[in-house]
């Protein structure tokens, strides 16, 4: 029996408030256990109630998530579960969704089933009460066959988390996947799963019996969303934990001041603990530690403009595709005047403004007037509304700030009718310092037209369809955030405009200073490389490699510092951190490194370095960041030392 005081003292709490119930504690989840001594708890306590079993002389009522909430079941039929049991499961499906208020503007549901082929059973836009729902679940078909997971996993990102099944860009997605066995595919069904998880869908597993574990874990967006029924009649002992997880997703947040995104552990039971600073959180969780990919918005000054084609190859629903896109993309941006402002122009055979700049400093107003914009057909008179968007969009009349970055944002199914102009306009607005990105739909159109239309080629974007859109959400948000390669340095920058970095170099620059690389860091860097390897070729290797990566940096006092260590049977120290403060004398030092052949003993060559290299007489700097980099190309000859070592670094 595993006991943790701390634990079982705040259980005693919990169920010292509910004192009208009879409780019983039948399982403490496996990874909590493991974890326990860890410092930074990966798993939130909620986790754990959700898998503790409330017994009662009384029902319990659930509290209803009130949130919106996009929840899609995938429900396993292959050969292994049997008709009877398929029934179980979809008992399981209709008391779990019982607990959800269901409706328009609270949960939706949609389910689909597997085996060999995916099979859609209803959208989530199907059913808007809950009696509907219900019997809806209790009619769908067993189909038996294989157990083809990846394929169903790619299925539900194209057909069930979309504008036309009722997905809702406002909505928090939720996918419960429910299995009794191994995918055909593991490595595809991993694969298939990150890409739901890149879209920010959570993923929810529900494993039957003899379900692969290391498989669930990998598909669940975090191992407390594991869900375990030993056999499909213990199914019934997990229907509120769907439900927990699921509102514990949606908890409506604070809004958060400006600052850096910061990990943070601390009252992390508190849903009011920040982690994002400068916006509202996109959901919370009783673990605050675990939501900081988000944190990805631009804080400087972005003036971004969409023009959108609405020519007569485009129709109707595909338009209404490219402005969910529109507005699923300016989401990830923070909007207000101390940040993003937004534009969209229209275009067929004459552009159209649909808004200034300076029309909003609101995210919903914005995105809401985005869903407003009328579909005009015609032709594609591309140069004609590139120039438009020069005279029109990008001026101090319209809302352009003069210490913002402009993006436009071109977005078309087709070639335009004037090659010519469309390349010149394109290169006029580039001329000014304006950011073009491309995006191009279909097979109609002009991979070199694109090319010639956009900045850079990193900036086209190509899709298949307009479903395929969904795919690149985030694209242009991290284009814009990171609009420009990270090496020229311009010293007196001030003389440009305003600068993100006082007093450090920045690590790219151009004539327009405001372009801000998001890797800018006025923290100084110490830098520590140790490495290992059995034959010499693998160690020039290695040292071509080291070079390589330390050419990234910019070395120097008041920047990156780097020392070299080489381990065999002995360590030795190459050179101090304070040996070097210019990168060509310290690249010559790295190839004038020697070869020592010897064992492999790792523990003794990170003792070293924490007593050598890590230390004031070696350059080490107490406002620097410490890194440590390790290369070897085997097993240590003690894996306890090396492990022991290792944790004393990291808990420095």
């Amino acid at each position: 029996m595993w006991y943790d005081d701390e634990l079982f003292d705040i259980i005693r709490i919990f169920l010292s408030k509910r004192s009208d119930k009879v409780f019983r504690v039948r399982s403490i989840p496996y990874h909590y256990a493991q974890d326990n001594g860890n410092k930074r708890r990966k798993y939130d306590l909620f986790s754990l109630f959700a898998l503790i079993n409330i017994a009662s002389s009384t029902s319990t009522v659930l509290p209803k998530c009130h949130d919106k909430i996009d929840l899609v079941f995938m429900i396993d039929a292959s050969g292994s579960v049997g008709s009877a049991n398929f029934r179980k499961m979809k008992s399981f499906v209709s008391n779990s969704v019982s607990h959800f208020t269901i409706g328009p503007n609270d949960a939706q549901v949609g389910a689909i089933t597997f085996s060999s082929q995916p099979h859609f059973q209803f959208a989530l836009n199907k059913h808007t009460d809950k009696s509907s729902l219900s019997n809806a679940i209790q009619k769908i078909p067993y189909q038996s066959g294989g157990t083809n997971t990846d394929i169903a996993l790619t299925y539900v990102e194209k057909n069930t988390f979309t504008a036309a099944s009722g997905d809702r860009i406002d909505a928090q997605d939720i996918l419960v996947i429910i299995t009794d066995g191994k995918s055909s595919h593991p490595p595809q069904t991993a694969l298939e799963a990150n890409r739901l998880k890149q879209r920010n869908v959570e993923i929810i597993v529900v494993g039957i019996g003899h379900a692969d574990k290391a498989e669930l874990n990998k598909m669940a967006s975090d191992p407390a969303y594991v869900l375990y029924a030993t056999d499909f009649d213990s199914l019934s002992h997990i229907y509120d934990a769907i439900h927990s997880i699921a509102c514990n997703l949606v908890l409506t947040p604070p809004f958060i001041p400006a600052g850096p995104c910061i990990d943070e552990i601390a009252n992390c039971n508190q849903y009011g603990v920040t982690i994002c600073h400068g916006a509202y959180k996109p959901w919370a969780s009783a673990n605050c530690a675990h939501y900081c990919e988000f944190c990805h918005a631009c804080h400087d000054k972005v003036d971004l403009a969409f023009l959108v084609d609405s020519s007569g190859s485009v129709g109707l629903p595909n338009f209404a595709k490219v402005k969910n896109f529109v507005a699923s993309s300016v989401n990830r941006f923070i909007i207000g005047n101390r940040d993003t402002l937004a534009s969209v122009a229209t275009f067929s055979s004459k552009p159209h403004e649909e808004f200034k700049l300076n029309s909003f400093d609101d995210k919903l107003s914005l995105i809401n007037a985005i869903h407003g914009i009328k579909y005009i057909s015609g032709g594609t008179n591309t140069g004609e509304a590139l120039k438009f968007v020069g005279s029109h969009i990008f001026q101090p009349s319209s809302g352009d700030r003069i210490h913002a970055r402009n993006i436009l944002v071109v977005i078309t199914d087709g070639r335009s009718n004037d090659h010519a102009a469309t390349i010149a306009q394109a290169n006029n607005l580039k001329h000014n310092n304006i950011l073009i990105i491309a995006v191009g739909i279909g097979s109609g159109i002009s991979k070199s037209e694109l090319a010639g239309i956009a900045s850079r080629p990193s900036h086209v974007l190509h899709v298949e369809d307009f479903n395929a859109l969904s795919h690149i959400y985030d694209s242009i948000h991290s284009i814009a955030c990171i609009s420009g390669p990270c090496n020229d340095v311009i010293p007196n920058c001030k003389e440009y405009g305003a600068t993100v970095c006082e007093g450090t170099y920045k690590p790219w620059a151009s004539r327009n200073c405001a372009y801000y690389c998001n890797l800018c860091n006025a923290a100084p860097t110490i830098l520590a490389i140790i490495g290992k390897f059995c034959w010499i070729d693998q160690f020039q290797q290695s040292e071509e490699f080291c070079c390589k990566f330390l050419n990234k940096f910019h070395i120097g006092n008041r920047s990156t510092l780097v020392s070299v260590v080489t381990f065999s049977s002995k360590t030795h120290e190459e050179f101090k951190l304070n040996s070097f403060h210019h990168k060509l004398p310290m690249v010559n030092a790295i190839h004038g490194i020697r070869y020592d052949a010897g064992t492999t003993h790792t523990g003794d060559a990170l003792r070293f370095v924490g007593s050598n290299i890590f230390q004031p007489s070696s350059g080490d700097r107490i406002d620097a960041r410490n890194i440590l980099v390790v290369i070897t190309d085997g097993q240590s000859n003690n894996h306890v030392a090396t492990i022991a070592q290792a944790n004393q670094f990291k808990a420095q």
